[in-house]
Formats: structure tokens, C-alpha cells, sequence
């Protein structure tokens, strides 16, 4: 008998506004209370997707479209001659000043390191794996993710015994 997988939904989750976490600790996302600048944390991205073998990495500032609009980084980057690319997306700010959009923003990279430092210490114990094949981008601009997410099915991959 053969096994058939559901079709894959992306789970969506309310992001918390970014003013809150000061007043509420159950809704404290890590790195709320960052202080280094964006030029840091961005460092800190480049030199990690290099320890994954990517490069020429790029951060473009912008915002995202959702509801409320949300500040952000399209960060992309070159894997072998592929070309990828990782979305920062930072929290929603209640009360806009420069200096919460400066902290969202950083807020958002430094969990982007976060992220990829995980990456690297996976590549650590599981010899052979290439952790930014999600953000991998095909011929349709798609990254592989959100190709697969589209297509609300997983390949039918078949399990190969050692024994």
C-alpha cells in the first residue's frame, strides 16, 4: 500500500506588533531589544550564507504589502551559479518613528542570523545537507518553497533501504 501525503498549507501566523513587546512579555520575540545597527547584523548574514557557500549576497530596503504594511529586507544571494533569495520581514509598528523602524528592521536581520547560524551548526551534523535549497530560485522566479507550496503536493519521494 502506498503512502500519499497531504497537501502541504502554509500555516499563517499573526505577527505581534513590534511596540507591544516591551509591555507584554508573553508576545517578546528574541532580539526585540537589539541594539546593534543594521550594517552588523547584515555582516553577520553575509559572512554566514558564505559558511553555507553562497555569495554575493545584497539587501534591498523595502516594504512588504501585507495588512498592515510591513518594513523589510529582500536578501539574495548566489549559490553555485543559482541565484536565491531569503525574505526579512519585520514586525508591524503601531506607532512609526525612525527609531522603531530602525530596531523592527534590525530585529528582523538579527533573527534572519539566528536562522542561518542554525544552518551552519545542521551542516555541522548532517554531512551533505544544503540548507538554502528552499531559497533557491527556478526559471519561474519562484523559490523552490514557494514553487512546492504551489503546487500543494510533495513530489512522491520513496524512502531507500540500507538493508
Amino acid at each position: 500500500m502506498e503512502f500519499i501525503p497531504d497537501a502541504i498549507e502554509v500555516q499563517n501566523v499573526t505577527a505581534p506588533y513590534f511596540d507591544d513587546q516591551r509591555e507584554n512579555e508573553n508576545i517578546r520575540i528574541p532580539g526585540y531589544s537589539v541594539v546593534k545597527s543594521h550594517k552588523y547584523y547584515k555582516n553577520e548574514i553575509i559572512t554566514l550564507l558564505g559558511k553555507l557557500g553562497a555569495g554575493g549576497v545584497e539587501f534591498t530596503l523595502g516594504t512588504f504589502p501585507t495588512i498592515p504594511p510591513r518594513y523589510g529586507f529582500l536578501i539574495t544571494f548566489n549559490l553555485n551559479g543559482v541565484k536565491g533569495k531569503i525574505e526579512a520581514i519585520a514586525l508591524p509598528i503601531r506607532k512609526e518613528t525612525r527609531a522603531r523602524k530602525d530596531r523592527t528592521l534590525a530585529q528582523a536581520l538579527y533573527l534572519i542570523a539566528n536562522m542561518l547560524q542554525s544552518e551552519v551548526y545542521t551542516v555541522m551534523i548532517m554531512p551533505g545537507s544544503i540548507p538554502l535549497v528552499p531559497y533557491l530560485i527556478g526559471n519561474d522566479g519562484k523559490t523552490v518553497t514557494e514553487a512546492l507550496v504551489e503546487s500543494k503536493q510533495l513530489p512522491m519521494l520513496r524512502a531507500v533501504s540500507d538493508g
